[in-house]
């Protein structure tokens, strides 16, 4: 194994660790990110004086930031529970959040005396509230519950900026590109904004706008202190808690508590709406690079935690008992709510030799094919099992050990409801999260039903005749969730007024019209019959 520093390195040396930096493989995601890694570690150990130390760390940041995101897209969109490979670099992409956290909390400690840095005790402190919130989100990306103690020293940096009057004192930012200048307070409120925006339910580009969004709208949140003409509407922190933001009516009366003041940022989220509406693109409006539409939809979905109180469930979840059984793959899923397995209809089907001189023999009293029984169907369609934790009339929570199939975000389930239903409905996971206990917890929603198990397959003049037809299904309206009749068909198959051919005793047309959801594998939108 080749040493991590071609020759021995003097940690003390402020100019020989800025070489090293200077000189990362950035093209070598894994050797960079090793070697910063190593040498962010041994200068915590033995640092330079305080305000080289301070110089040092802030050349590390720009590489430290774009190797941090490459190492992130190895873990962040993949399925849980994770492969050992992806814990591992997750693993040490958090750790390295929190190194550049206490290295910065290192300077202040050294460097008390030295009277230069106190002149940048704000801009330590944001440094360490900033790679704290990192150390949080990267939980989120991962799908993982936050570590115990993160919460408390996300407080307990802004805390500190608060007691030594610091928390409003603008600092440099060179990795902000809107501003290039933020406060501890921005930087605190904008981890509170992805903490409020449900981040374990977003997919990774959603959760990459959140963070974006945040940071830029910050500066329109106000964290203060509770007075007596404070109202009993929003969020609020209590500093002493390891935990995010909670309702008001919730937050005890203490020295600690602090409101998280939106009033600011509603107005002006209403006005993007407003403008996104009038025709403006979401560039344009400063929202980066997105489609129109979702850039609406996610807006309209973060204004109410954003900037409203907190509001109660439409539906009430209840405590329940039993084993969810779960279904993953498209034959599992057609075969439990079909009840039969998949097949060709028979215009379309193809014949062996002997299946031909069968049926020219015997006529069509005899099959193509020998069924295969019901017994060995089901054998061959195993059954996940979840525990339900409670449910309400349109899903549930579950959990089970982390040690069983892999499951994503936004992926088509099929689920038993548990434990007395007599049919099989489908469902999707809206949320997904390994805890620290290691076990998978999600959110199923279930979609309208019945369902029926239907063959669909393209159209068009360069279709043959013969085209193989694939799986999708017909959901019913649900009028009380205001949901249309729809189809689910595979990922890639939606495009706004695409036709296509469905097959259930008969052969129909299609017209595909609004895309309702989609996720991992399926796409869900409505349609109309074509004359």
């Amino acid at each position: 194994m080749e040493p991590i520093f071609a020759t021995s390195l003097d940690t003390r040396s402020a100019e020989q660790c800025r070489q090293v930096i200077a000189g990362l493989p950035i093209t070598n995601v894994t050797g960079a990110h090793q070697k910063l890694e190593a040498l962010l570690s041994a200068v915590h150990k033995s640092p330079p004086p305080p305000a080289d130390y301070l110089d040092v760390l802030e050349t590390a940041r720009e590489p430290l930031a774009f190797l941090q995101d490459a190492m992130a897209a190895r873990y962040a969109s993949k399925p849980l529970p994770a492969t050992p490979e992806e814990s591992a670099t997750f693993d040490r992409t958090v750790a390295l959040w929190r190194l550049m956290a206490d290295s910065y909390a290192r300077v202040a400690q050294v460097g008390g005396s030295d009277g230069s840095l106190q002149q940048k005790l704000a801009l330590v402190l944001q440094r360490c509230i900033h790679y704290t919130g990192r150390s949080i989100i990267e939980y989120y990306r991962a799908r993982r519950a936050v570590k115990a103690g993160l919460w408390l020293d996300l407080h307990g940096y802004y805390d500190t900026a608060e007691d030594w009057g610091l928390a409003a004192q603008g600092v440099a930012e060179p990795l902000d590109e809107d501003t290039g200048t933020v406060t501890c307070t921005t930087t605190y409120a904008a981890a509170l904004l992805v903490d409020l925006a449900n981040p374990y339910s977003r997919t990774t580009k959603e959760l990459s706008l959140i963070i974006r969004w945040a940071h830029q709208l910050s500066p329109l949140v106000a964290v203060v202190r509770p007075d007596d003409s404070s109202g009993g509407r929003g969020y609020g922190i209590d500093l002493m808690q390891d935990r995010g933001l909670l309702p008001v009516e919730r937050l005890a009366a203490t020295a600690t508590a602090r409101l998280f003041n939106t009033s600011r940022l509603g107005e002006f989220v209403q006005r993007l709406l407003a403008g996104l509406k009038a025709g403006q693109t979401p560039v344009s409006l400063g929202l980066g690079d997105c489609a129109k539409a979702q850039a609406s939809r996610l807006l309209l979905q973060l204004y109410r935690p954003w900037c409203l109180a907190a509001m109660p469930r439409r539906f009430e979840r209840s405590q329940a008992h039993g084993r969810l059984a779960v279904a993953y793959d498209p034959d599992a899923i057609y075969f439990h709510i079909a009840g039969r397995e998949f097949t060709q209809p028979a215009h379309v089907r193809s014949f062996s030799r002997s299946e031909v001189d069968t049926m020219v023999t015997f006529g069509s009293m005899v099959e193509s094919a020998k069924p295969v029984s019901l017994q060995t169907a089901q054998r061959d369609h195993a059954l996940d099992h979840w525990d339900i934790v409670d449910q309400s009339p349109f899903g549930f929570r579950v959990v089970r050990k982390a040690d069983g199939p892999r499951i994503e975000h936004g992926q088509l389930l099929l689920a038993l409801k548990a434990p007395d239903a007599k049919q099989f409905v489908l469902g999707r996971v809206t949320w997904l999260m390994l805890d620290n206990e290691g076990r998978l917890l999600t959110g199923i929603q279930v979609l309208p039903q019945p369902a029926a198990a239907v063959c669909v397959r393209p159209t068009g003049l360069s279709v043959a005749a013969t085209e193989k037809y694939t799986r999708a299904f017909f959901l019913p309206a649900a009028p009380s969730q205001k949901e249309p009749v729809s189809v689910v068909l595979p990922t890639g198959w939606y495009s706004p007024g695409r036709v296509v051919e469905v097959y259930t005793n008969r052969q129909v047309s299609i017209k595909l019209g609004e895309l309702l959801t989609q996720g991992s594998n399926f796409e869900r939108c409505t349609f109309t019959l074509v004359q």
